[in-house]
């Protein structure tokens, strides 16, 4: 793979979660991806990475449009932080939208919610088929990005 991890562009400030920072990054070819970097006692568990490759290994051929794909498992030269590569996705986390609803006071729009449920089950339903062995653990409001045209895409389904 070839990304410049440690000589990149920052793109965007990071969203920090349990799981680490997520960045968008511009890669050396002017490429946006995001990054993920786990936080340091995820990757000093001895087994974690090899683990996390053998699963990105599994999951390299599966493409579904309520995915997003992960390119590469990189470790960052400077600090030796564990980086997930994916492809960036353009938009707002669930959790942000949630959260501002909350704030306003704003009812959510139950057609909306249910056409985004539907796009979920059914993106669930596709990584069912096609990897009938293998579980997705990370779903939450975090990991849900909402893109502009409403469609709704699972970040980092490796975890």
């Amino acid at each position: 793979m070839e990304i410049a991890v440690g000589e990149f562009a920052e793109a965007a400030h990071p969203f920090v979660d349990g799981l680490g920072e997520r960045r968008v990054i511009i890669d050396i070819r002017g490429e946006r991806l995001d990054i993920l970097r786990l936080k340091a006692a995820l990757g000093n568990v001895p087994s974690f990475e090899s683990a996390l490759r053998e699963r990105a290994g599994r999951l390299a051929s599966f493409r579904h449009e309520s995915f997003a794909r992960v390119r590469a498992i990189e470790i960052e030269k400077a600090t030796g932080t564990l980086l997930i590569v994916s492809d960036h996705v353009r938009g707002v986390r669930l959790s942000t939208l949630l959260a501002a609803a909350e704030k306003r006071s704003v009812s959510i729009d139950v057609p909306a919610a249910a056409r985004l449920i539907r796009q979920l089950v059914a993106g669930l339903c596709a990584w069912r088929e096609q990897m009938p062995d293998t579980v997705h653990g990370a779903i939450g409001t975090d990991r849900i990005m909402i893109t502009p045209d409403g469609r709704l895409i699972i970040v980092e389904p490796i975890l």
